[in-house]
This record gives structure tokens, sequence and C-alpha cells, in this order.
């Protein structure tokens, strides 16, 4: 499963996650439990994505990685998508970008895409990097 694809399947779970999040918690503006849960559940999905795109390379005879590599990978991706949430609420928070991000929130569901493009931005950096450096 290439990168793009893998990019996409996590968006979607975000963008998920969120919404079902800020639903359950509409009442309570807990940020700390919203990032405990946005971590356990990527951490979670992303190891869970990454065991099925290695038993793909296993069938195909490619070259496979450790458990540890697949849990520090699934690992980097929840601290990232922590960052991106901070860097979310940072951005409603400060009065100098509050202005800037009002447009794109206001329904759950544009909160839930905002935050989200915001987390995959991140993502896909931390991981396009890591290619490239690898490479």
């Amino acid at each position: 499963m290439n990168l793009i694809s893998k990019l996409i399947i996590l968006y979607i779970f975000i963008y998920l996650s969120i919404l079902i999040v800020n639903k359950q918690n509409n009442k309570s503006n807990n940020i700390i439990k919203n990032k405990l849960y946005l971590f356990f559940g990527i951490v979670i999905f992303q190891f869970i994505l990454n065991l099925f795109t290695e038993f793909n390379k296993k069938r195909n005879c490619d070259k496979k990685k450790k458990i540890n590599d697949l849990l520090a990978d699934s690992f980097e991706v929840g601290i990232i998508s922590i960052v991106g949430y901070s860097i979310y609420i940072d951005l409603l928070l400060m009065n100098s970008t509050k202005n800037i991000i009002l447009p794109y929130i206001g329904t759950p569901s544009k909160n839930s895409m905002t935050m989200s493009c915001i987390i995959l931005l991140l993502v896909s950096i931390m991981q396009v990097t890591k290619l490239i450096v690898s490479n």
C-alpha cells in the first residue's frame, strides 16, 4: 500500500473519529481527554494499517519490517497527530489567528475537516521527510 492511499485512509479515520468524539463530548471541552483519545486511536489504527501493509509485502516477497519498527512508526504518527491537534487549538485561541480560522469552523463537520486537514498535513510532511531521508 503506497503512501497516498495510507494517508487517505488515515484522513477518513481521523475525520470520523473526531466527529464521534466531539459528539460524545459536546458539553465538556476536555482537551487532554480528546488528545488521549486521538493519540491512542491513531496509534492503534496506524499499527493495524502497518500490519496489513506488511502482510501484503510478505505475500509479494518484499523487504519486511520488524514489529518494533511498525510500533515506532505508529507512535510517531500518534505524536504528530497530537501536535496537529495542539496547533488547531492554538489557532482557535490566539487572537491573531482567530480571524483566519473562523471561516473554516462552525459546524461539527467543518471543525472535524479542518482538524483532520491540519493533522494530515503534519503527518504527510513527516512521512515524506522520512521517505526522503531513508532513501
